[in-house]
Order: structure tokens, then sequence, then C-alpha cells
């Protein structure tokens, strides 16, 4: 059987929550993910019962699956350079549920909401879902919730990940295993077994007693939700520095990148990664700083290794943010200025 993970946001996370869960009900599984579970790497088998992976959006490359389980997570404007409109986004989602034996879709997304047929489904807010999460609670921003399959209380998940969207992971990971037939104490057993993903609001160190985060964050609405997290666990400042994923990404989504990153007290804007992409001045991090107004920008990480030593201090919180090669900077800058 084969578990496939697809949706705008969260598809690495869920596809190893997946995994923990397949992991810990004893299942041969085989599992690859495109980022380093902190157990399980990026590939993981203990045997071929059922294949769990994620499936991307990128190019239409989702449709080379047809899996038993296809799981949405939610659907916004991204990798828009290869499709027409949104419509044809959608469009490429609804191909990719309906070509499997069963999909499991999520009942908050305004999206999804709009455009699918009736598929078991995961939620929060709506109560009419098959998957959902009652009396949840928090310490840290770690979260823990009742997990309910048709209104039933089946078990308590406790969360060792920071950030509510993993409430929305956990369900569907969770959903996706009963689907499979995977008993409850084992969801519960595997979601807190998971301890999370590299550059997942991924701790990497400490400087002068302020703590130093990294994060894959390179879309509006992940952003958005990455700085609720970290301004939630800051006692001091928080210190942002992000780096734009590709010219046609930031250009197409302008609006929304000044949107997420203006409440940004001190933030640098860092040299767009450019990924697959030529220069495009119209999507470049220069713009996009001075489209932010109240931030710097920085062409090198000299001019980021000033900056951070000139203002953080004891209690503040430095937060990477970015797809590209911002993680090998902010781990060369840690080990610099703690020299």
């Amino acid at each position: 059987s084969v578990v496939a993970v697809a949706g705008s946001h969260g598809k690495t996370t869920c596809t190893s929550m997946c995994a923990h869960v397949f992991s810990a009900a004893g299942k041969k599984f085989a599992v690859h993910a495109g980022g380093d579970d902190n157990t399980f790497g990026n590939f993981y088998k203990t045997g071929e019962e059922y294949f769990i992976t994620e499936a991307c959006e990128y190019k239409k490359n989702l449709l080379y699956l047809h899996p038993d389980v296809a799981v949405l997570l939610n659907i916004d404007r991204d990798h828009m350079e290869c499709y027409r409109d949104e419509n044809e986004l959608i469009g490429t989602f609804e191909t990719f549920c309906s070509s499997g034996r069963t999909a499991l879709v999520c009942a908050d997304d305004e999206k999804i909401k709009k455009n699918f047929p009736a598929y078991p489904s995961f939620g929060i807010e709506n109560k009419r879902a098959d998957f959902t999460a009652e009396n949840i609670g928090t310490i840290g921003e770690k979260y823990s919730f009742d997990f309910c399959e048709n209104g039933k209380n089946l078990c308590r998940v406790r969360l060792n990940v920071a950030g509510r969207c993993h409430i929305y992971n956990a369900l569907a990971a969770g959903g996706a295993a009963r689907l499979c037939g995977i008993s409850a104490e084992y969801v519960a057993a595997g979601l807190n077994a998971f301890s999370g993903v590299k550059r997942r609001f991924e701790k990497i160190g400490e400087n002068h007693g302020a703590q130093w985060y990294c994060d894959y964050a390179h879309h509006p609405r992940e952003i958005a939700a990455t700085l609720k997290t970290a301004a939630a666990l800051t006692a001091g400042r928080l210190y942002v520095i992000f780096q734009p994923h590709t010219y046609s990404r930031t250009k197409l989504l302008m609006e929304e990148f000044v949107r997420a990153l203006r409440p940004v007290k001190n933030l640098m804007i860092y040299k767009t990664y450019p990924a697959r992409e030529y220069f495009d001045a119209a999507g470049s991090a220069a713009t996009l700083a001075e489209n932010v107004g109240s931030c710097l920008y920085a062409e090198s990480v000299r001019e980021l290794k000033t900056w951070l030593r000139s203002t953080v201090q004891t209690g503040d919180i430095v937060l990477f943010l970015g797809a590209g090669d911002i993680y090998y900077a902010a781990q060369y800058l840690l080990k610099e200025l703690n020299k």
C-alpha cells in the first residue's frame, strides 16, 4: 500500500509523522521524505508492506503516484510558475486525490472545502470532519489533544515539536494510519516519538545567551506561522534573517511576502537563493526589502555577522528563514560568533 502526502505546506513533517506511527505499530514500511527526520533521515526501510512518501506539486510530479491513501494537507499559491492559474493547481490536486483508493483531506482549508467532493477529512474548526482534535492544550508551544474519530475520543496525543500547525500534520498522519487499519495506541505512541525534521524550527545552538533557530519557511503562509511560534517563545527580542527562494516565487507573491514580513521589528533580508532561475530584479531580495521598508538588506555573510554581533543579547531569539543555503550560512555564523 502507498500513502502519499501532498499539499503546499507540511508535507515533510506529516510524512515523517506517518513513518513514526507505522514504526510504532511494527509495520514493514519504507519512507521517503523531502527532508531529514531526526530519527529516520530522508529514507528508511524496514520492509515492503507500505510505502510512505511525499507528493510534490512542482511540475505536477505528484500525478506520477497512484496512492492507496492520498493525503492533502492544504492548497496555497506556490510553484505558480508551473501552472497557468490557481484553477489548474487545484485541478491537479483533485486529480491526485481521485487517482488512488481513497483520499484524506483538510476540512478547514478554504480551497479544499470549496472544490473537493466528500472525502474522509481531518480538521480542528470543522467538527463534522472524520478526524478531529478536542481539548487542545499547550506547554511552551508544544501541543497535546484528544485524537477523535467520528466524534469518539481514541487517544491523547502529545507532540514534541513546537507550533500549532503540527496539530493538522498529526491529524493527517493519524487519520492516514487509521485508514490503513492501525490502532489508536500506535497513533499516540508514534506521534509522541516524532522529534522533528531538520530545518523545521530546528534549534541549531546558542550564542551569548541567545537561542538560534532555523526554519525552511519560504512561503508567506509558512513564514507567518513560524514567526508566531518564535514570538511566543521569545523572552527578549526576535531577530529574523530571511532568504527568499527563487525570483519567480518572490515576484508572484510579493504582496503576501510584504504582509508577512512587515510586522517583524528586527528583520534582515538576505540575497535571493536563485535555485534553478536567472536574475530578475522584480523578484529580487533587494526589491522585497525595498517594499517591506522597515528592514535591512545584506549581500554577504560578513554583513550578517556584523549585524548579529552588534545587536543580539541574552534572552533573544535569532531565526533564520528560507529554503536556500541560509541554513549553512547560519551554522557557519554560529561557529564564528562562538569562537
